[in-house]
């Protein structure tokens, strides 16, 4: 398959080892906007020194408790990071609910469409919430 200049290619985060053995350091096309996506929505405002406003407001959402209202605020948050900060992506669908064996974890599923090649994805992310009290 033809490397897409438009999807591009880039450094592997987190970094991780290859079926060689060796550091695997580039993702390639629909991994690049996976690789993205998941940088977008695991980065805090804030945490980037040179770019401050971006990522997500996730992370300050981590001691609500786990209801609808935190479900719906998970949601919004999602969407509205990846609105502003995936150009690579389009008619995208965040759906949260809560793990059915885990009380602290909401499963955070997000659908989209790659722009380049008329593609749809869905990438599943596990969102833990803090223990606290009883």
């Amino acid at each position: 398959m033809a490397k897409n200049p438009i999807l591009g290619r880039g450094l592997s985060y987190p970094a991780r080892l290859g079926s060689d053995g060796n550091l695997k350091r580039d993702v390639d096309d629909t991994n690049t906007v996976q690789s993205g996506i998941s940088i977008i929505v695991l980065s805090e405002i804030g945490s980037r020194p040179m770019r401050r406003a971006f990522g997500s407001r996730l992370g300050q959402l981590k001691h609500e408790p786990n209801n609808s209202a935190t479900w719906s605020l998970v949601q919004s948050e999602v969407q509205a990071a990846l609105d502003r900060w995936e150009p690579r992506i389009k008619n995208i669908a965040v759906f949260v609910e809560p793990d059915q064996f885990d009380r602290f974890r909401l499963n955070i599923s997000v659908s989209y469409q790659i722009i380049q090649t008329n593609v749809v994805e869905n990438i599943v992310f596990p969102f833990f919430l803090e223990q606290t009290g009883a």
